[in-house]
């Protein structure tokens, strides 16, 4: 059997499974809905889990493990009958999570033992500066770089690069609300918008901004990559960032094939992350230079997979599949 964390409405997780029913191999989906019920720990770490009162699955009976998205969650059972006192409960309740996450802890480290591709902590606390870092070590072009909630800095970096573009230091921020969705994207910052911020300001991070000749999104798996060309130049709507989509006229895209230096860097550096999997973002300059840009571990892949034909469900399948 094959075990995936995921959350409902993953539309790639479902195209994953249907490929595991075509290979002829069960699988269990978990999402946040679904509650861990009763764990039980046997002998040479061995476990048994019990979901939602109803499923029972033995980690000797798991071929492979898919992290995607989401937490497990163990259900709260035995609360008290009888109000008590509140700073008692607060204890309590202080020291239930922790059993909880402790519990987590060691399930998802057996699982990380099984065949798998991502893990709960890896791919859940991302961290942009650490993977640039990374990328700057395996020999990639990175852009110019700050984190600063400095005014002053600020300027003195936009008179130096000229052009400079900022972002989220950590996951991008997504607000929905009835008919709206406020996202986050990366965008240019001028030397004029900058001088209406306040001397001092949240620390945010800024980059310079490289001209494009296209954008490359690439996803990762197990040292194979499939590769798309995004001409996001092309349209001012999505120059700064290919996800502001033009949906009445599209970028158009392409499949690509990276050379085998960046690849090959590319692959040092998700070995080094210990990431199995990964969508990773590239720019290419007018001059021919390719620049490391993110690894999103959970990235978005159906996109890619559906207009450039790379298959990567299957692709994904195959591997959790396979003995």
């Amino acid at each position: 059997m094959v075990l995936i964390n995921s959350i409902g409405g993953d539309v790639s997780t479902t195209d994953i499974m249907r490929w595991l029913r075509h290979f002829g191999m069960p699988a269990l989906r978990l999402s946040e809905k679904d509650q861990i019920t009763n764990v039980l720990l046997g002998e040479n770490n061995s476990f048994e889990i019990t979901i939602n009162n109803n499923i029972s699955v033995r980690s000797d009976a798991l071929r492979s493990y898919w992290y995607r998205r989401g937490q497990l969650n163990i259900a709260v059972i035995g609360k008290a009958g009888k109000k008590i006192n509140s700073v008692l409960q607060q204890e309590t309740d202080h020291y239930l999570r922790n059993d909880h996450a402790i519990l987590l802890t060691f399930i998802y480290n057996e699982l990380a033992k099984k065949k798998h591709i991502g893990s709960f902590d890896r791919c859940t606390f991302v961290n942009k500066l650490v993977n640039l870092s990374k990328a700057e070590s395996a020999g990639l072009l990175t852009p110019r770089t700050i984190v600063t909630g400095s005014r002053k800095e600020l300027l003195q970096f936009i008179s130096e690069c000229k052009q400079v573009i900022t972002k989220p230091v950590a996951e991008s921020f997504y607000y929905h609300s009835g008919n709206y969705w406020l996202p986050s994207y990366t965008k240019t910052i001028t030397a004029a918008a900058a001088r209406r911020l306040p001397s001092a300001f949240g620390h945010s991070l800024f980059q310079q901004r490289i001209e494009k000749k296209i954008e490359i999104r690439s996803f990762y798996l197990n040292g194979q990559f499939s590769s798309m060309a995004i001409f996001s130049q092309n349209d001012s709507k999505t120059t700064d960032d290919f996800r502001d989509y033009n949906y009445e006229k599209p970028n158009r895209v392409v499949p690509y094939q990276l050379p085998r230096m960046i690849e090959e860097k590319l692959d040092l550096v998700m070995r080094d992350l210990a990431y199995e999997s990964g969508s990773i973002d590239i720019l290419l300059d007018p001059s021919g230079q390719y620049y490391f840009l993110e690894i999103n571990p959970v990235g978005q892949f159906g996109f890619l997979s559906l207009q450039c034909n790379h298959k990567i469900e299957k692709k994904i399948a195959q591997y959790l599949a396979d003995e």
